[in-house]
């Protein structure tokens, strides 16, 4: 993957969330990104405040701290695993079509896939008494609702993953951008994610350690 690029335009949506390391991070992140957002309600959250929403995911900035690159690597790919959930694919979205009436649409036309598919659609709150019973049924590909409704915490998710279970989403985590005073780690998003920077007065002034790790 090659690093994400500077985007120059605007972007108009109604309510982005700023997820950081920490609350003060996404504080400080949203403070500056109004003017890439006008109009916009930005809602600064943590990673964790965020997977405690149980309403639909918002689109969101991923606000990397800046003061130390390994910290922000770590943060960006605890956020990859836990809100980055891809799609069913295209014959499975169908089929669960075919027995939801509730089902969100899609945000782009995704290919559909070949040979017969296998999943387990886990509606509502995933718990980890719903995950037991569920590593029972031979299927490995979880579907859920969105990544709010998975109670559990980034280390069992991924325990779970190493398990072999593969996830996706009916609603997908719309990422926006990355937020960063610096370039932020390389090969972690794809080509052409768009990276936002402060005004340079913002970027070179004194300021406190959020670290977040």
């Amino acid at each position: 993957m090659a690093p994400v690029k500077r985007g120059r335009r605007r972007t108009r949506t109604a309510e982005v969330a700023i997820v950081g390391p920490n609350p003060a991070v996404a504080r400080e992140a949203a403070a500056w990104l109004s003017r890439d957002f006008p109009g916009a309600h930005l809602r600064p959250l943590s990673l964790s405040g965020y997977c405690a929403r149980r309403g639909a995911p918002l689109p969101l900035v991923l606000a990397a701290a800046g003061l130390d690159l390994a910290a922000d690597r770590r943060f960006l790919l605890a956020a990859r695993e836990r809100l980055l959930w891809s799609p069913a694919s295209g014959d499975l979205y169908d089929a669960i079509a075919g027995v939801l009436t509730h089902l969100p649409e899609r945000r782009v036309a995704r290919a559909q896939s070949r040979g017969p598919a296998t999943a387990l659609l886990l509606e509502g709150d995933l718990t980890r008494e719903r995950a037991r019973a569920a590593l029972g049924s031979p299927a490995r590909h979880w579907i859920v609702e969105h990544v709010g409704r998975v109670r559990l915490p980034l280390g069992e998710i991924e325990t779970l993953s190493a398990q072999g279970v593969r996830w996706s989403a009916l609603q997908e985590v719309q990422l926006l951008g990355i937020a960063a005073r610096k370039a932020p780690p390389r090969g972690i998003f794809p080509r052409g994610t768009r990276l936002f920077r402060p005004p340079e007065r913002v970027r070179g002034a004194p300021r406190a350690s959020n670290r977040g790790d």
